[in-house]
């Protein structure tokens, strides 16, 4: 959903004019911000200009335009939470419920055009929880010529070149959206369900909610993956996710000049296409199978940080509470771990730490960026006491401002990690531990 505010400057004296700026906002995944904010540039309009509004945030996203009727009938995955589907790393279609063999990263998002590529960047992110996607559906699939009425979402594990092994199971949970239904007194907010259906002999059909229909409302989606279904949760093994498309019937409807999916039911060749969104702008692909089909490979298991001790010159302390009294060339450190079960899938770990009251912040980092897996407990890098502690500007006995080194404070300690999980709108995950110290030079 997209809002624009127009705000504006109205001088009533002589030789002034009026001028706009706009401030568009954008809900992605019910998530609320501000992609332009012509106030906050400087950016006016006269009342008379067609302006050109420009976004530079990594949050703006084209709303959905299924396309006027008579511009082509095809079917294609638009977004996954708030991030289209360029960004996933799916191999070509090779078969109605098959892809070629992936590449290290198939099926992850925001691939990186090599393993060193991804290391410490926030690429190659494994997907997790609740998928909530979109499919595109032009409007003339439902024409006479085509006649589209429900779809369906089906999950199968795969090989490791592509092909569909085991029990295929289908997306099969309620779904209703909402949409107005208005006259010419009154407009209502009335709930539609869109399935799941049974007929022809197909299970989990959903009514495809054509545009030209209704007034649907903002934010809702075609499907919605739990990752963590125990039916296919294992984060060792790919899945490939198929997308058909059935008549009012319930007979399965392919692409004109494409193979039957399987002898038994062929199904109807119709004109239209399923396509595959590859590059962020140019030209959508047409996939040639007779259904639509794409890699994804999702890992749950938590991150792990554990903040196991202080060591002072090597040596490890692990009491409760820490008075710690050295000379100030003794050399602090965190004993720690901090790691994903699968070393792609963490971003990085830092060590800061804060020392005294933070009004006003005083602090530093022992680890920054780093984004080894840390399985086996280790230690930190380190710095003197002197350095920590810092120094002290205070006047003498007769009011002069002397500078000296600060003897003692406490500390805290904290270590941060952060992975690179995405269910296609939320930030990347993270989990911490804070521990607290006193230093003293002695």
């Amino acid at each position: 959903m997209l809002h624009i505010a127009v705000c504006f400057v109205q001088l009533l004296r002589a030789g002034c004019k009026e001028e706009f700026a706009y401030v568009i906002t954008q809900t992605l995944g019910g998530v609320t911000r501000t992609i332009c904010n012509g106030v906050l540039v400087n950016q006016w309009f006269a009342a008379g200009e067609n302006p050109t509004l420009t976004s530079h945030s990594a949050f703006a996203f084209a709303c959905r335009d299924d396309g006027e009727p008579g511009t082509g009938a095809f079917v294609y995955l638009d977004t996954i939470g708030g991030m289209q589907s360029h960004r996933l790393a799916t191999p070509v279609s090779t078969g109605w419920d098959r892809v070629a063999p992936p590449a290290y990263n198939g099926g992850l998002a925001d691939p990186a055009p090599s393993p060193a590529a991804a290391v410490g960047a926030l690429v190659d992110r494994n997907w997790g929880g609740t998928l909530p996607s979109n499919i595109m559906f032009s409007e003339d699939p439902r024409n006479a010529a085509v006649g589209a009425r429900y779809y369906r979402v089906s999950v199968t594990a795969a090989t490791s070149a592509g092909a569909p092994t085991g029990a295929r199971s289908y997306l099969g949970g309620g779904l209703r959206w909402t949409k107005a239904v208005s006259t010419p007194l009154r407009t209502e907010v009335v709930p539609e369900v869109l399935g799941p259906f049974s007929l022809g002999g197909h299970d989990s059909l959903y009514e495809i909610p054509y545009d030209t229909e209704a007034n649907w409302g903002a934010g809702q989606h075609h499907a919605y993956l739990d990752t963590t279904d125990p039916r296919w949760s294992d984060p060792a093994t790919r899945r490939v996710i198929t997308i058909e498309i059935f008549d009012a019937a319930g007979q399965r409807l392919r692409p004109a000049g494409t193979t039957p999916v399987d002898p038994g039911n062929a199904g109807v060749a119709k004109p239209f296409f399923f396509r595959r969104w590859r590059v962020p702008t140019g030209l959508v692909d047409n996939v040639p199978p007779a259904a639509l089909t794409h890699m994804f490979w999702w890992d749950n298991r938590p991150l792990t940080a554990e903040l196991l001790g202080f060591t002072v010159n090597g040596n490890v302390s692990t009491a409760k509470c820490l008075f710690l009294t050295f000379p100030g060339g003794a050399q602090f450190g965190v004993r720690y771990t901090a790691s994903h079960p699968n070393a792609m899938f963490k971003h990085s770990h830092d060590i800061t730490w804060i020392r005294g009251r933070n009004v006003p912040v005083e602090g530093g980092a022992l680890e920054t960026r780093n984004p080894t897996n840390v399985t086996i407990e280790t230690t930190s890098a380190t710095d003197s006491f002197a350095n920590l502690l810092g120094s002290i500007t205070a006047p003498d006995s007769s009011g002069v401002p002397r500078t000296a080194q600060r003897d003692r404070c406490a500390f805290a300690v904290t270590l941060y990690l952060q992975g690179k999980m995405t269910d296609g709108s939320s930030a990347p995950p993270y989990v911490s531990q804070t521990g607290a110290v006193a230093l003293l030079i002695g």
